[in-house]
């Protein structure tokens, strides 16, 4: 007998997609480049309780008109479907009955993320909230690279610098709560994973 809770959503992740039929109802324009990476997005979300449906408002930065559709509250998540070369703004409505309560926006940008090469070592992190660390196994002898640490939700929090070893530990004590990609680059390759802190 009242209006919804207000509406909480967060970036899950994604997997590369390819542009088909069902995505083009979902994004009703074409921008097509030999660049463009098409990307299955999980967003998630939380306190749908009397909520009956979900609008959701997807506003992609290659195209200035946000369109609208509608998932099913009780999944919990639902799939959206960008480039991966923009950005793309979310804004989610829950719908009951008795009216209805609009959420905060979320940005998803991973424009600035590499393609990730085929890769033999795998990369693992643990962290304290003081300290990363990561292990590449099996470990890469002579390693010198970069590496990457950025904020899914929000890409103004990212730290840059180099890796000798594949094993090692990065300061993140200035880093907000949040959920990070860490991504090693070296010889070519890009090693990453997801974690939060």
């Amino acid at each position: 007998d009242y209006i919804p809770q207000n509406p909480k959503s967060s970036f899950n992740s994604y997997t590369i997609g390819t542009y088909n039929i069902q995505r083009a109802s979902r994004r009703p324009y074409n921008t097509f480049s030999a660049e463009d990476e098409y990307i299955d997005t999980e967003i998630g979300f939380q306190q749908i309780e009397g909520c009956k449906k979900i609008l959701v408002e997807q506003t992609d930065a290659d195209y200035p008109v946000p369109y609208t559709y509608f998932v099913e509250p009780e999944q919990g998540y639902f799939i959206a479907y960008m480039n991966k070369r923009y950005a793309s703004t979310f804004k989610l409505t829950y719908i009951n009955d008795n009216g209805q309560t609009i959420g905060q926006p979320l940005t998803i940008d991973l424009s600035g993320t590499q393609k990730s090469a085929v890769a033999e070592s795998k990369l693992s992190v643990s962290q304290n909230g003081v300290a990363l660390h990561y292990k590449l196994s099996p470990q890469i002898e002579n390693l010198n690279g970069q590496y990457t640490i950025c904020n899914m939700n929000n890409t103004m929090h990212r730290k840059q610098g180099e890796v000798q070893s594949s094993n090692g530990v990065i300061s993140i004590i200035d880093l907000p709560k949040g959920i990070y990609t860490f991504s090693i680059t070296c010889n070519g390759k890009t090693y990453s994973t997801k974690w939060m802190k």
